[in-house]
């Protein structure tokens, strides 16, 4: 391991012989502390798996409320089903999508709006370009009959 040090204007290296092995020791110690840790671990768990399934055994009690849970997770499974098919009814999603309705037909009034100033601007603007201005709006899908949503 080299160490560089700025001493002035002058760079100077210099390395210490033993200070690799140290590092290379001292992780070796740290890594064997890791694995000790993790085989306590290991063990203490193992012994908690031991304990938590000295409950579980097979027993006919059990089984049955087993089966129990089944057929309620299978009985609230259609129960969340036929709520989902009432949710198409919904008064309050009914009334924000009436509420959702209303503002796109503002904005899509507003916007009418606004191409019909931009028409009438450019055809001030452009004096004798008339022909042509409408043209360009045409193809471009604007048509001067078009009314506005109610």
């Amino acid at each position: 391991m080299v160490h560089q040090d700025k001493i002035g204007i002058s760079n100077f290296f210099w390395a210490f012989p033993g200070e690799a092995a140290v590092q290379q020791e001292s992780a070796l110690t740290k890594l064997q502390k890791q694995a000790q840790q993790n085989k306590e671990q290991q063990s203490s768990l193992q012994q908690k798996l031991q304990t938590s399934m000295a409950g579980r055994e097979d027993s006919a009690d059990r089984l049955a409320k087993l089966s129990d849970v089944t057929k309620h997770e299978k009985e609230l499974h259609n129960i969340q089903n036929q709520l989902d098919q009432y949710a198409e009814n919904d008064p309050d999603k009914i009334k924000s999508m009436e509420e959702a309705a209303g503002i796109a037909k503002d904005a899509a009034n507003r916007w009418q709006d606004n191409i019909e100033a931009l028409h009438d601007w450019c055809k001030r603007q452009f004096d004798g370009m008339g022909e042509q201005l409408d043209g360009f709006f045409k193809e471009n899908g604007y048509n001067e009959n078009m009314e506005t949503f109610s």
